[in-house]
Order: C-alpha cells, then sequence, then structure tokens
C-alpha cells in the first residue's frame, strides 16, 4: 500500500481540471513538510507540481519533474483556458524563481510564460524524465543544462485469456475501428471522422467506435450526430477493464489520428490486443512499429482514409495478422508496469545518493 495526502482544490467552470491551493498553513501541507522523503517527484507543471518544487527545496532533497503533456501544443487548441491561465502562470513562476540561484534565473527568461515556467521547473528539477524520445528531443531547449532521462509510463496488461480474446478469423460484413482516448479536436478527432465519411463513399461499411469522454459543450457533437445515427459511430464513453478489453478484442483495427500525445498509453493496450495500428505520428513507435505491427499515414483526411483502407485490404492475409499479433504483443511487453518501476527507482537511487554525497 501507499499513503495519500490529499489538498486542498477548487475547481474553475472553464478549467477541466482541480486546481489546489497548496496552502503552507493547511494541516495537509503541513503533514507533507514533516514527513521523512528522500526524493519528490512532480508530475504536473501547475500549483501542487510548484509546491512539491517548494517542499523539496525547503527539504533539501531532490526534486523530479515527469512533463506528461505537450502543453506547448495543447496552448493552440485552448487558447480561451491558456489565457485565463495567464495569471496563474505568472504567480507559479514567481514560487519557482524564488528557489533559483541568480545564474540559474537568466537561463529561464524569454519566451511565453508557459515556455518560462518548463525552464524554471527544469532548473529547479535535479531530473526532468520524458515518456518518450519524441518529448526529449521537443523539448530539450527548454531543459537546459538538468540532467534528462528518456522513462516511458510502465502499462499494467492483462492475460488475454482472463477477457476470453480470440483471434477473429476473415473479417467479413461491418469492418469495426477503434479509438480510445479522450474525443477533441486536438486528438485529431475531426480528421478521422472525415476519414469515416470517405471510407463509406467508397462503399466501406464501417463502424467506428469512440471509447473515451467528451464534453458536452464540444462542436464534436454536432458532426458525430449524423455519423451515430448511421450507425457509422458508436460512443461507449468511458471504458476501464473487462468492459474495455471487450473493445479491444471485438475491433480489427486501432486507429490513433493524434500528433499530440507524448506516449499514447493506449498504444501499449493495442499493441497487446494484437490489433494493427493506423496512425499519423512518425514519432510514436516504441510499440506502433510501421511495417511490422502498424501504419504510417499523413495527417489528412484522404491519407488516413488510404491507410484504413490498406489495412482492411491485409486483414484476409492470416500471415500478416499473425506477425501484427506477434509484434505487438513482444513491443508492449517491454514496457510493463514493473519493468519500467524497476527503472524509475533506478533513477531514483542514482539521485538520492548523489544528493547525500554532495551534502557530505
Amino acid at each position: 500500500g501507499f499513503n495519500q495526502i490529499y489538498l486542498p482544490a477548487f475547481r474553475h467552470e472553464r478549467i477541466p481540471l482541480p486546481l489546489c491551493w497548496s496552502a503552507l498553513g493547511s494541516p495537509e501541507s503541513k503533514r507533507i513538510v514533516n514527513s521523512q522523503f528522500d526524493i519528490i517527484h512532480a508530475h504536473s507543471l501547475g500549483p501542487v507540481g510548484v509546491y512539491g518544487a517548494r517542499v523539496a527545496h525547503g527539504l533539501n532533497i531532490p526534486l523530479v519533474m515527469t512533463i506528461h503533456t505537450d502543453v506547448l501544443a495543447y496552448v493552440t487548441h485552448y487558447r480561451i483556458t491558456a489565457g485565463l491561465a495567464t495569471p496563474l502562470k505568472h504567480i507559479l513562476l514567481y514560487q519557482l524563481r524564488k528557489l533559483l540561484e541568480t545564474a540559474e534565473l537568466q537561463s529561464t527568461r524569454g519566451g511565453q510564460p508557459l515556455e518560462q515556467l518548463i525552464r524554471c521547473f527544469a532548473a529547479a528539477s535535479a531530473c526532468v524524465i520524458m515518456p518518450t524520445e519524441k518529448t526529449a528531443r521537443k523539448l530539450a531547449d527548454y531543459i537546459g543544462n538538468s540532467r534528462l532521462e528518456v522513462c516511458p509510463s510502465g502499462v499494467e496488461l492483462p492475460r488475454r485469456e482472463l477477457y476470453g480474446y480470440q483471434r477473429r478469423s476473415r473479417m467479413q460484413g461491418v469492418i469495426r475501428l477503434l479509438y480510445v482516448g479522450r474525443i477533441t479536436a486536438e486528438k485529431g478527432i475531426p480528421m478521422l471522422l472525415g476519414s469515416i465519411d470517405d471510407l463509406v463513399a467508397r462503399g466501406y461499411n464501417i463502424e467506428l467506435t469512440l471509447a473515451g469522454p467528451i464534453s458536452v459543450h464540444s462542436g464534436l457533437l454536432r458532426r458525430l450526430r449524423p455519423l451515430v445515427r448511421s450507425g457509422n459511430v458508436r460512443l461507449v464513453g468511458i471504458l476501464s477493464g473487462k468492459d474495455l478489453w471487450k473493445q479491444y478484442r471485438r475491433a480489427d483495427i486501432f486507429v490513433f489520428p493524434s500528433t499530440t500525445d507524448t506516449q499514447g498509453l493506449v498504444l501499449h493496450e493495442a499493441a497487446h490486443a494484437g490489433l494493427p495500428i493506423v496512425m499519423v505520428d512518425p514519432l510514436l513507435t516504441i510499440v506502433s512499429k510501421p511495417g511490422l505491427n502498424a501504419i504510417l499515414s499523413e495527417p489528412s483526411v484522404a491519407n488516413l482514409a488510404d491507410a484504413i483502407e490498406l489495412t482492411i485490404n491485409k486483414l484476409s492475409d492470416s500471415r500478416w495478422r499473425e506477425m501484427v499479433d506477434a509484434a505487438g504483443m513482444r513491443l508492449a511487453s517491454q514496457y510493463s508496469l514493473s519493468t519500467q518501476t524497476l527503472k524509475l527507482t533506478s533513477i531514483y537511487g542514482q539521485l538520492i545518493n548523489e544528493s547525500k554525497d554532495h551534502s557530505a
């Protein structure tokens, strides 16, 4: 087991995540400050992450930061929310800069507040962890001289026989596509829906299952309604466990139109399920290898439709499907929860030992 300390938080109607005040005077905060920690790992650039940085520096222990989200890409899709958050960014910058030496401060100047926030966090950290080489390359200029490690998140994958997994034989009738994740514009869903229209016009009987949350305020709902009525799209909501794996089991092809993901944990699930993957991001290839278990498309409606059609035409090739199945299982197994936990704790151990040597 593990201990959990809940910090007081509030919600803003225009921001979909709870915001934590991280008040140093609260009993919960005092429990953190008085605890015997060896290291603090921040997983957010927001108030909780900054509070973790403040506690780490106050206790003189190493701070590790992981950037899980391509925040710079998301800003282009959520300009209003990003604008509303600007005052918050300046508050966080002020708090972080109080932790830095004069020489470190100079390297954090320049750029938009969000870019400065990444630089400040990196300067305050003993190590910055990225989930993939893609993210590491994109944000390398913001990390400066801080230690950088690539450590993909581990994914707990079930034994397929637990969910009655059976490899489907020759595809007949309806061609079942599956997407798992948030149903939003930055995930490439408008492009995917356009490709479904294209494939239907080509004469294919397509059923796309979208498993994930969608905002009732999303403009995508209007786009989705006729496709749902025609039976070409199924909205099944947020699923987990056995219910989610039923969707992987019944699908023929997994489609992943996003270019903003930093790792794409659902790709691990799709690979483990033995599904061929159609994707548009050439840099997310740790478990989805073009030529093995994936087909790569240019990010456009027509090209994505072509790639899906190419995959459909391969479904009747049993030897190809066996290759996809075996490759996916092998690739996904390399990033199990236990394997990646060992890698992460090894990084922790190195940082803690270096910190003790420096203090001695």
